[in-house]
């Protein structure tokens, strides 16, 4: 069934352009829009000169996305968007459908979203990933949300008002993760978001960010598409139990300067009042200065992960990255290198990263 997906989404986008672009009234559209990137990176990983490899080295491309968009007639919209590069650890076959959405705008500020798209919880998650500031997410956000980009099959509500300041939005989902057709629980994923953003004088801007998800995996860890309980916990829900998660960031720009936070905590109990509950979060805080008229920017981030309040295990995580963007047109084609300084809970192990990575952008 899922090998399908693709196929219908093709099939869909050789339609619509036909279905519309011949029609000869007032309301016809001209086909969708097309744009995507591609992301070739390198990974050097340091390593103790005992170990069995003391060097790990790979280039890979990290992704490769083609995306469509477009409008039927005045107040509906689509979205498709595929991936043709396997992300390291995934099983799926190529090409994979990541976004796949269907709008109906009510007016200027209300819409409903309906198919698969990204759950609005985290700030920096729901970015798209060729605008995000570093090489890899906030880890906390991809480790406590959902996999794949925290996608998933449902729909949102959203509005936005105060001159397009104030945006908000409800959503309902399968709480299963993408690409499965059905949810294998019978309990659905809420999530909620609201956000604001407003200038800061002549030469800068600031925001806010709040967002949150309830989700009761009926049928224990494995009806959970979470990495938290996939590989941070050792096997500590066998049946129901409800996970909660709240995210809060803030950050702003002032001329060259920015700088931002967030953070993200997620408590899971289980429903058996002699099961466990466990409490897990992190955060991070980032400052960056642009130089040569923006084309290129320093950054800074600390950043902290514990997937287990009840012991400091090996996943506890306290990293900092500096990074240098160099960008040569914009977002459209950058050059980005970080070094990651890499501290982990429990035995003491060199592996301090250095990441290299040019996007181009169509």
């Amino acid at each position: 069934m899922r090998s399908l997906i693709p196929v219908l989404a093709g099939a869909a986008l050789a339609f619509l352009p036909a279905t519309h672009a011949g029609a000869d009234t007032p309301e016809a559209e001209s086909g969708p829009e097309w744009s995507g990137f591609i992301q070739f990176r390198y990974d050097g990983i340091e390593g103790d000169d005992d170990a069995a490899t003391s060097t790990v080295s790979s280039m890979r491309i990290r992704r490769a996305r083609v995306k469509a968009t477009g409008e039927l007639r005045e107040r509906f919209a689509y979205k498709l968007q595929l991936s043709m590069a396997r992300g390291a650890s995934s099983v799926a076959v190529d090409p994979t459908l990541l976004d796949a959405t269907l709008t109906w705008s009510f007016g200027a500020d209300l819409a409903l979203t309906c198919g698969q798209f990204k759950i609005p919880v985290g700030h920096e998650e729901v970015q798209p990933a060729w605008r995000i500031d570093l090489i890899d997410y906030f880890h906390s956000g991809a480790r406590l949300l959902n996999p794949v980009g925290g996608r998933d099959i449902g729909a949102k509500i959203s509005g936005k008002g105060v001159g397009g300041r104030f945006r908000w939005g409800l959503g309902l989902f399968n709480g299963s993760g993408p690409n499965i057709a059905a949810n294998d629980d019978a309990a659905f994923l809420y999530a909620a978001a609201l956000d604001w953003s407003s200038p800061a004088g002549d030469q800068g801007t600031f925001y806010l960010h709040a967002s949150g998800l309830i989700d009761q995996p009926a049928g224990g860890e494995d009806s959970d598409p979470s990495p938290l309980t996939r590989s941070d916990l050792d096997d500590p829900f066998a049946a129901g139990y409800e996970r909660r998660v709240l995210d809060l960031a803030a950050g702003g720009r002032y001329g060259p300067w920015s700088l931002k936070g967030e953070y993200i905590a997620a408590e899971l109990t289980a429903d058996a009042p002699s099961g466990p509950r466990i409490a897990a979060g992190g955060y991070f805080v980032q400052a960056g200065r642009g130089f040569f008229e923006e084309k290129i920017e320093l950054f800074a981030r600390h950043q902290t992960y514990d997937p287990d309040d009840r012991s400091a295990g090996a996943d506890a995580i306290d990293w900092t990255t500096l990074s240098l963007n160099h960008y040569m047109e914009e977002h459209s084609a950058k050059l980005m290198a970080n070094y990651v300084l890499r501290r982990e809970d429990g035995a003491s192990i060199d592996n301090d990263t250095f990441q290299l990575q040019f996007q181009l952008k169509f």
